[in-house]
């Protein structure tokens, strides 16, 4: 899990439950609003870290390795 993640269900979870509680939709489909509120914070966790680990990684694939970047500063042109 990323940090990203864990803020947006942490986010997402406290906006479930007031909205729930508020607007007296407690219990919502027999469920109490803080466990649904619950599930929906660990669904959004998960999303949001796998997003944003997948994004990293893909970023991570482009840059060029220390070895192709030491010979592109030393000869000013890449590695062929």
């Amino acid at each position: 899990m990323t940090k990203t993640g864990v803020f947006a269900g942490m986010i997402i979870g406290v906006a479930t439950v007031a909205f729930l509680v508020l607007s007296k939709r407690d219990p919502f489909y027999g469920l109490n609003a803080g466990f649904f509120a619950l599930c929906l914070n660990a669904l959004i966790t998960v999303l949001a870290s796998s997003l944003k680990l997948s994004t990293a990684l893909r970023d991570t694939a482009r840059r060029p390795s220390h070895h192709e970047s030491m010979c592109q500063s030393q000869t000013g042109r890449g590695h062929r």
